[in-house]
């Protein structure tokens, strides 16, 4: 069975992160736009503090930047 989901925001969320399998490939969305060239990720987040990533970016990794609506 192949089931769809779907999440669904009011307005684009600062930081989206989807894993779909178990593994080292992932996606990411910052501010509404797919991010593309990642090399890492590094993601700070609690519910006492403010959440923090850095990202390290493949040279000419990033020239396909989509925006999603």
């Amino acid at each position: 069975m192949n089931r769809k989901f779907t999440l669904e925001f009011d307005k684009p969320p600062a930081l989206l992160f989807v894993q779909e399998r178990v593994g080292n490939q992932f996606t990411l969305y910052e501010n509404g736009r797919k991010v593309t060239g990642i090399r890492t990720l590094d993601i700070n987040a609690s519910y006492d503090d403010i959440t923090t990533h850095k990202i390290e970016y493949i040279t000419g990794g990033t020239t396909d930047i989509e925006t999603v609506s």
